[in-house]
């Protein structure tokens, strides 16, 4: 089951059967069991047409290369040119930093001191260290993810000592999906066979999910509830998890839903429908001559109220930004667009390459696409994997071995 959902040759299907379900059929189901709207039959018609785009863009004729004319890159040299900088910036960012999330948790810090010092670690920075998130979010979004890939699949020395340091310091500052990073290739590679080793994948999944409920319970969430959850609804945003583990499916399964439909309630109150033609985008505002719109913290601040630092932001998956800066048109075609760019995916001859696409799409499914491609380093890896092959020095196994050893 698992090497049938992660086979890339399924993603376009996969992917829209997921948001299908998420975001078309659940908010119908929500607004006739409460008899309200707010903003979910517009997301679920919206989805609709976003469903049938990536369809289309996923299942249409493709041309594109597939590793008979890439250039070749060094493994070692790609390695290098990855790993130096990022380890050199988790430094200075670790360095930097007012407190370290994680150790505040263990030594049994509150959850709203935990909570401000996650803000702190990155999200707040101010001055030359705001680069640290664009960095941050660059190296660590796919590139990295990619590079352990790589790593694995040619058994490369330091890939255990790598990925552990990567591991570590993405639950240090109490996100608590953010290892998911490096666990979602992983799980691709052992689930798919594409490399072998002691940790299948269900051992994977099982440290994923330990590690998950883990950090949950170390950063207070779930802790300071009511039995049973209160008598808020599920999918609301004043809804209290009775445990970390209710907190857990609350977060992965409500929280988005809610989300994109409190998005468009935005949109919709505040700004009276009218597209923003990217001024959501720091980096698409100014090509538009659009003055920046902080979208996904004025919602953050509609759905809980503004932390500390100012810095909260609610994402929503890829059609709210479509549609509040492009409109239908937007919706079309950044689904096209995702559709086309999955395939691209399935057709790859690296395994590395091939196993990010559930990364990928997870991000889609909370967040946009534009932040996907571009602080997220998404385009660099379409265009890298496309254009480029990386090797070992001495030629490389078809399969992999993997050991402690």
């Amino acid at each position: 089951m698992i090497r049938f959902i992660l086979d890339p040759a399924r993603s376009g299907l996969i992917f829209a059967l997921a948001i299908f379900l998420g975001y078309a059929v659940t908010p119908v189901i929500f607004t006739f069991q409460t008899q309200t709207d707010n903003g979910y039959l517009r997301l679920s018609a919206v989805t609709v047409v976003a469903v049938v785009s990536v369809l289309v863009g996923f299942l249409g004729k493709s041309r594109i290369l597939t590793g008979d004319r890439k250039i070749e890159v060094s493994m070692e040299t790609f390695t290098a040119l990855v790993w130096v900088p990022f380890l050199l910036i988790a430094a200075l960012i670790v360095a930097t930093a007012p407190a370290i999330p994680l150790v505040t948790a263990i030594m049994g810090g509150s959850p709203d001191l935990i909570a401000l010092q996650r803000e702190e670690f990155l999200k707040s920075r101010e001055g030359v260290e705001a680069i640290f998130v664009y960095l941050n979010a660059f190296f660590t979004g796919a590139i990295i993810p990619y590079s352990i890939s790589l790593m694995f699949i040619h058994r490369f020395r330091w890939r255990w000592v790598l990925t552990i340091f990567f591991i570590v310091y993405a639950i240090s500052f109490a996100e608590k999906a953010f290892f998911l990073k490096v666990m979602l290739p992983l799980l691709y590679l052992f689930g798919t066979g594409s490399v072998t080793s002691r940790f299948g994948p269900k051992t994977t999944l099982a440290a994923g999910a330990a590690i998950l409920l883990l950090v949950t319970t170390l950063s207070g969430s779930g802790a300071s509830v009511t039995a049973g959850g209160g008598s808020a609804d599920f999918f609301s945003s004043d809804y209290t998890p009775s445990s970390p583990l209710v907190h857990i499916i609350w977060r992965s399964f409500a929280v988005p839903v809610f989300t994109a439909a409190d998005s468009i309630s935005v949109f919709d109150i505040y700004f009276h429908n009218h597209p923003f033609f990217g001024a959501t985008s720091s980096f698409l505002a100014p090509i538009f001559g659009e003055a920046r719109i902080p979208f996904e913290r004025i919602v953050f601040e509609y759905q809980w109220g503004q932390n500390e630092t100012g810095t909260g932001s609610s994402n929503a998956v890829y059609v709210v930004e479509a549609l509040v800066n492009f409109s239908w048109y937007g919706v079309i075609l950044f689904s096209l667009f995702i559709g086309r760019s999955l395939k691209w995916f399935a057709r790859s001859r690296d395994e590395a390459f091939r196993s990010i696409w559930p990364l990928y799409v997870l991000g889609l499914y909370s967040a946009g696409l534009i932040g996907q491609l571009l602080s997220n380093g998404f385009l660099f890896l379409l265009f890298f994997g496309l254009f480029f092959d990386v090797r070992p020095r001495s030629a490389p196994a078809p399969r992999a071995e993997v050991s402690l050893q």
